[in-house]
């Protein structure tokens, strides 16, 4: 147990930080691609193609291209995340799968001050499937169902969980909103208790908008995340100015984590290829996350 409670205090000082989740799940908090975590991680109504599936189901749509994406995220003490993702449409439903893993790896066990008397890796996996489903006009709602998996030294658990979403396109003139409750459900026991979820919900809002004449297009998003183990309230806000359909800038601010609050990144869009990478920097001295990642649309 003491093996399990190092690694649950390694993951406080940085997922716990990221997330404001005070759960032993919080890498599924981590964030699918780029474009939203520089956006203040608003993929509840920013979330675009086979990311869209990670934050909002609902906001999965048969009439967007099939698209794949790679997510690659580092972070401190050697925290390692990784994502793949796909959307695609059968039978005119819209589908996304995606797959998660998160590893630390040698991480030093010591009893007393001194040598480490061992070392050991620590691994968490998440794979699902989601739909949408257009109810009338621009309103679809969506669902996800996930199996998530942790190994802490000789200790494993699984789980069943679930995502619920709502989205509404193009209210009117260029606003759009979102809404999720995320990771319902439960892991069996990891040797005597089961790892909470990190449950929470999410509402966004976006405004789209042109300015031809300097050949741009901008996105201006706000929205709020509530963590059901927490009693704080997180407040989101972001832009991104996109510039001839070639290169984005973004930026983002979230309101109640201790370490973080400003977001930023930047992308490429080259044909069919897009490169995206957001900078996420923290205080008190726990370093910087880096993502990077690349789709490709069919």
């Amino acid at each position: 147990m003491k093996k399990t409670l190092l690694v649950l205090f390694i993951l406080s000082i940085n997922l716990f930080c990221q997330t404001g989740g005070k759960t032993g799940l919080s890498f599924l908090e981590l964030g699918f691609g780029a474009r939203n975590t520089a956006l203040a991680d608003l993929g509840v109504i920013t979330g675009k193609g086979a990311s869209a599936q990670i934050y909002n189901p609902a906001l999965l749509d048969a009439d967007n291209s099939p698209q794949i994406v790679f997510n690659h995220q580092t972070l401190l003490f050697d925290v390692s995340n990784q994502m793949i993702g796909c959307n695609f449409a059968l039978w005119n439903i819209p589908f996304a799968a995606a797959v998660q893993t998160t590893s630390i790896n040698d991480i030093e066990v010591r009893l007393t001050p001194g040598d480490p008397i061992s070392k050991f890796n620590a691994h968490y996996f998440m794979g699902s499937i989601s739909t949408g489903y257009r109810i009338f006009g621009g309103f679809s709602a969506g669902i996800t169902m996930k199996y998530i998996y942790e190994e802490l030294f000789t200790d494993n658990s699984n789980g069943i969980a679930f995502d619920f979403g709502l989205s509404y396109k193009n209210l009117f003139n260029g606003f759009n909103i979102g809404a999720s409750y995320r990771h319902l459900g439960s892991m069996n026991n990891l040797r005597n208790e089961a790892s909470p979820l990190p449950e929470n919900f999410r509402l966004g809002t976006s405004y789209n908008f042109s300015a031809d004449n300097i050949y741009s297009d901008f996105t201006i998003a706000c929205g709020y995340l509530k963590y059901n183990s927490s009693n704080d309230n997180h407040f989101q806000a972001a832009g991104e100015i996109v510039i001839k359909h070639f290169l984005s800038v973004r930026g983002g601010y979230i309101t109640g984590f201790d370490s973080k609050s400003l977001t930023a990144g930047a992308g490429i869009c080259w044909g069919r290829f897009n490169f995206d990478y957001s900078f996420i920097p923290y205080k008190y001295d726990l370093g910087n996350s880096h993502t990077v990642s690349v789709s490709y649309d069919f």
